[in-house]
């Protein structure tokens, strides 16, 4: 549904982000996921309960299949730091985090099919209304902006996220990034067009007909190729600008920014291992082995940060 890409997302982020405990913030996303569906989902306790024992294995699947992945991916980017990076090598390491935002998203879209088969149709409504509203606020926040502050706050957002690895960046990045700015176009009309007529698609197919939950697996794995060209050509034309700017921007890093990186790397990296071993020794006796997500590819070429859509 159209929240599951925000949620996969969400899930995503937590677990990525330095500054916070990685582990803490891991043990608790069943509370936190609950936590974040309460905005757009009113259940009743025996829904909330079922949806606890279906969020359970999703966990367990991200924690069994996924984390040994992130540290793998991890690696990968410590070693493509080693020499000089290009934007290829960036593209590389977003495609690694775009497939495994999508592999966390096909499994929360089964979740959210199963649930939305045991809610009412007050509740549905009401869901809907709510994914509404929130196109409302992106209109408003996004579209009253002009090209001079659409371009200033797209740099000081991955000027942040930038600085969240590197620490703070030096006059010559900065400038990289300011540079950078004066090729994006304007992406904020067109996604929002396109998530409009994913809505009314949505609002269609949850009137919920015979057949509906397979309706909506097709219709979300036709999305993707239903896009625009337009909106497949100013996607791929701010991504080349960005990549190329964040490999500049990571070529040109001092001796502080790279030991800050190097700890947060490996901060990252330890996390993600030690929650992965906590998960095996769980396993131990059940007959389960943890096995490497075969959707990593191992290769010394890898991420960084998210492109930026709107």
């Amino acid at each position: 549904m159209a929240c599951s890409a925000r949620f996969a997302i969400f899930l995503c982020l937590l677990v990525m982000l330095p500054g916070c405990s990685t582990q803490f913030t891991y043990n608790r996303l069943d509370w936190l996921i609950s936590w974040y569906m309460d905005d757009y989902i009113d259940l009743d306790r025996e829904q909330k309960v079922m949806f606890q024992q279906r969020l359970e294995p999703l966990l367990e699947w991200h924690r069994h299949e996924e984390l040994l992945g992130y540290v793998q991916f991890l690696e990968g980017i410590e070693n493509d730091l080693e020499s000089e990076l290009s934007a290829e090598t960036v593209s590389l390491w977003v495609d690694d985090i775009t497939a495994a935002v999508e592999r966390v998203e096909s499994r929360i879209l089964l979740l959210m099919i199963d649930i939305g088969s045991g809610m009412s149709d007050e509740q549905v409504d009401d869901f809907q209304e709510k994914l509404w509203k929130s196109q409302e606020k992106y209109n408003k926040k996004y579209l009253a902006r002009d090209d001079a502050e659409y371009r200033k706050e797209n740099r000081e957002s991955l000027e942040k996220n930038l600085r969240r690895f590197m620490g703070r960046l030096n006059d010559s990045q900065k400038e990289t990034l300011a540079k950078a700015m004066e090729d994006i176009q304007r992406f904020d009309v067109i996604w929002l067009d396109d998530r409009q007529q994913w809505l009314h698609k949505l609002e269609s197919l949850l009137q919920r007909e015979p057949g509906w939950q397979q309706a909506i697996l097709l219709a979300h794995s036709e999305r993707e190729k239903l896009r625009s060209q337009q909106y497949r050509d100013l996607f791929s034309h701010n991504s080349a600008v960005i990549n190329r700017a964040i490999a500049t921007v990571f070529n040109q890093r001092n001796a502080a920014q790279d030991a800050r990186l190097a700890r947060e790397l490996a901060r990252l990296k330890e996390d993600f291992a030690e929650l992965a071993s906590q998960q095996q020794k769980t396993n131990l006796g059940q007959g389960s082995n943890l096995k490497r997500q075969p959707g990593w590819r191992y290769r010394a070429t890898r991420p960084g940060d998210e492109i930026i859509r709107f």
